[in-house]
């Protein structure tokens, strides 16, 4: 059976929907790469949805923010993580999947006093992670906190 020039134009435009549908910029869409730089919007605990202050209590530091960098990973996953908690930099190795599972090391830090707003700041702690939209989610194993981040 030869196919009609109707079907054929159904096939293409079947196709041509598929693609756009592909291409379209869904903020729903999770992805799992995380490489580039990342600043701390806000933390959930439980329910209850931790942020900075509009007007941060240290803003002669980083801007009262706490920022991340991921580097690209190797072959076997693993790359470095380097950022500031405020006035603390810290560095550290991590591993990753594909699926969301998240290793982060132990991680060398400078111990300086710094703002409330950074105590729940635990980078060693998140186990998966995932990105919608334009924000990172690292949940920590129970998923009793998370640390939402945007691209910086």
């Amino acid at each position: 059976m030869k196919p009609t020039l109707t079907h054929q134009k159904s096939v293409l435009l079947f196709f041509l929907f598929t693609l756009l549908l592909g291409c379209s910029n869904d903020d729903g869409t999770i992805s799992y790469d995380f490489v580039g730089s990342w600043k701390v919007s806000y933390y959930m605990e439980g329910s209850q949805k931790v942020t900075k202050e509009d007007s941060p209590t240290w803003p002669d530091y980083n801007n009262g923010d706490i920022t991340a960098t991921f580097t690209a990973p190797d072959g076997n996953g693993k790359g470095v993580v380097s950022g500031i908690s405020v006035t603390n930099a810290y560095h550290g190795d991590y591993t990753l999947e594909r699926n969301g599972t998240l290793t982060i090391d132990p991680i060398a830090t400078t111990l300086v006093n710094q703002p409330d707003w950074a105590d729940l700041y635990h980078i060693t702690g998140p186990k998966t992670y995932k990105i919608k939209g334009s924000n990172l989610f690292l949940y920590s194993k129970d998923e009793d906190l998370v640390i939402v981040m945007e691209s910086n």
